[in-house]
């Protein structure tokens, strides 16, 4: 099987450009949709758009990664939409940080917005009654705003628990968490 020509691949690649220029422009605007110009967002990576099977050669759509894309699964540093009218983000907050009889391994933290996993994400505890205890695991909620942190023994209504960590919300947004008090309901 022969390689196309240069002419032929360079016809492919003017029609690619047309479909991904209709990707990412605005629909009323003649004009690259605001969240698009940052050049981190996700729809701008093009080379996550599609899947390629290295023993057929057929390229298909990764609809997934468009998916999820679209429905704000990935932190971005750009502008999102509509946010050119609202000014600087909204900061990310702490709601609640609490223990619970039902689940006395879990710290669960709950948040004003979405958060996301990052690998720069590290969170650590400290307090009376900590001791020995080490984090098992750190998951997010489905919806985003709940974070849950399992450690390897029990607390107990005595204890006096902490949480450090940086944690991070979307528009780039990121919330320091130093010696965040967690109200223990044992």
């Amino acid at each position: 099987m022969a390689r196309i020509t240069a002419t032929a691949a360079k016809a492919a690649a003017a029609t690619a450009a047309v479909d991904l220029t209709t990707i990412l422009q605005d629909d009323t605007l003649e004009e690259l949709f605001l969240d698009y110009k940052n050049a981190q967002h996700p729809i701008r990576k093009f080379e996550n758009f599609f899947l390629v099977d290295a023993a057929t050669g057929v390229v298909t759509s990764n609809d997934d990664y468009i998916d999820n894309a679209y429905a704000g699964d990935y932190p971005t540093s750009g502008i999102e939409s509509g946010r050119q009218d609202a000014g600087v983000p909204s900061p990310l907050l702490v709601v609640s940080a609490t223990l619970e009889t039902a689940q006395p391994r879990d710290i669960v933290i709950t948040f004003n917005q979405k958060i996301f996993a990052n690998p720069q994400t590290a969170m650590t505890i400290a307090g009376a009654g900590v001791g020995a205890k080490t984090i098992v695991s750190v998951t997010i909620s489905t919806s985003g705003l709940v974070m849950t942190i399992v450690v390897s023994a029990d607390f107990i209504n005595t204890d006096v628990v902490t949480v450090s960590g940086r944690v991070f919300g979307n528009h780039n947004n990121y919330l320091d968490l130093t010696a965040e008090a967690v109200t223990n309901n044992i």
